[in-house]
């Protein structure tokens, strides 16, 4: 009996070796989507503590030094700004200072709040500015990446009852994806099937109403999901509540103050060349609320620019598809998590967007 145990064991790991490896050779793109503490898309990452919380620097030995009479140009916002799947060198916010300090040769520092606890990035942005004034540094422009998850509950309670309501089979799905991230990070195979297993418990069919959250997913909130209406309503306002109080201590540090709007995939790539393009059904016509026009609303009433690359980074996309050059802007399977390439062209646009907001106080290099 023993011996059967072990041979059993011996052939069923020659399979899973022998399709890992297939995997790899055939599908190449699900090899390296590791996520931890250290690693992000198979990529090194290293965390500083600041603002109350872990974020997002270059290398292990950076520290509040790094930061020493600086103009800091402070990028407010959650795991696109934290470099989800990127590198740090090609998050959008990197490349954009980088765009911006060869142009105006000046020596302007970015720094990403992402790790901010109970949702109130204002008490993130008053201690990280007390850090940086003990080194003679100043906070000179805040930037909010504002993403179609910006709105949506903060009680975790709240999110695992309705993901639960709403999900088939929720919990054989959370325990692979807990076996996943705990014991085979680094297997192709794995990601394959976890990829391809999370649709088959989604609703991804019917009417707006009888689909409920998984008609929008997590976006749900942000665009006013028709099963969800009311809610959203009510978390849109604590979004702008939120907005006001960002804005209120921006004044108080003399800094000025922005809101980026970060695309989804459906709103660049509309022909669905993506490989595993949208593969849980969101349906944009569920939405009854247009986040871009209250953003604007907003910006009108409280006096701050609001910065939409969408357009220019379609027109991009659009442009490669002409010349047969596909490029992915976006990770697979993934509706909102950018690619380099995506985070380029974002750089891109907020660097004309601050050039033409202070043209007359920047001298090019010439």
């Amino acid at each position: 009996m023993k011996k059967l145990i072990v041979t059993s064991l011996i052939i069923l790991a020659a399979i899973f070796v022998l399709l890992e490896v297939c995997v790899r050779i055939f599908s190449p793109e699900y090899v390296g989507n590791i996520q931890s503490s250290t690693i992000t898309g198979g990529y090194h990452r290293y965390n500083l503590e600041m603002g109350g919380g872990q974020n997002r620097v270059p290398n292990p030995d950076y520290s509040l030094e790094n930061f020493k009479n600086k103009e800091i140009f402070l990028i407010i916002g959650r795991s696109i700004t934290d470099g989800n799947s990127t590198p740090y060198e090609d998050i959008y916010w990197v490349q954009f200072m980088r765009m911006l300090n060869l142009i105006t040769n000046k020596n302007y520092h970015a720094f990403g709040i992402t790790d901010y606890d109970n949702g109130k990035p204002e008490d993130a942005i008053n201690t990280t500015a007390k850090q940086l004034e003990s080194v003679g540094s100043s906070i000179k422009h805040i930037l909010f990446n504002f993403t179609f998850t910006s709105v949506k509950p903060e009680d975790k309670k709240r999110m695992a009852e309705l993901w639960k309501e709403n999900i088939k089979h929720l919990p054989f799905q959370r325990r692979f994806g807990i076996l996943r991230y705990k014991y085979f990070h680094y297997s192709a195979l794995i990601n394959l099937l976890q990829i391809n297993i999370k649709p088959l418990v989604h609703k991804r069919s019917g009417t707006c109403e009888e689909r409920g959250l998984d008609a929008l997913g997590e976006y749900s909130w942000t665009l006013g999901n028709k099963s969800l209406k009311e809610e959203s309503e009510s978390l849109w306002k604590t979004f702008e509540n939120k907005i006001e109080a960002i804005k209120k201590k921006a004044e108080q540090l003399g800094a000025s103050f922005t809101i980026n709007i970060a695309p989804v995939l459906m709103d660049i790539d509309v022909h669905g060349r993506h490989p595993k393009y949208n593969t849980l059904k969101m349906d944009l016509s569920c939405a009854t609320i247009d986040p871009r026009k209250r953003l604007q609303a907003l910006g009108k009433q409280l006096g701050f620019k609001v910065v939409d690359p969408t357009q220019y980074l379609r027109n991009s996309f659009e442009t490669r598809l002409k010349e047969n050059n596909f490029v992915p802007y976006y990770v697979l399977a993934d509706t909102s998590h950018i690619t380099p390439t995506a985070s380029g062209y974002t750089a891109e646009y907020l660097t004309a967007h601050y050039l033409k907001q202070f043209s007359k106080n920047f001298q090019p290099n010439h």
